[in-house]
């Protein structure tokens, strides 16, 4: 997976069934020296997941690498930037409909 900024580090990573997994994916980071790394749940809406599962698998990652800096993020819907673009979307594409515009 690519960033806006070719000079970052992005890396996508699988709670469960699927690979990589959250570990091989700090793993991966780690090795080339990225020392603050953001996990950004990639979930519409909090849930158990991102409540419960997510952050304890994190808490276990930071006592695997204490000299990293493992930034949690919000879901989708709990980021105002986020929730912003999607009205934004939804504007734009009812646009047309709206007679008067």
């Amino acid at each position: 997976m690519l960033a806006a900024d070719p000079a970052r580090a992005v890396r996508l990573a699988f709670l469960e069934r699927m690979e990589p997994s959250l570990e091989a994916a700090l793993e991966e980071l780690i090795g080339l020296g990225v020392r603050t790394i953001r996990i950004v749940p990639i979930f519409l809406a909090p849930g158990r997941h991102t409540r419960v599962d997510l952050p304890a698998q994190i808490d276990r990652l930071r006592l695997r690498w204490p000299d990293r800096t493992l930034v949690y993020e919000p879901t989708l819907l709990e980021s105002a930037t986020v929730r912003a673009a999607i009205v934004r979307g939804l504007d734009a594409a009812d646009a047309p409909a709206r007679p008067g515009r």
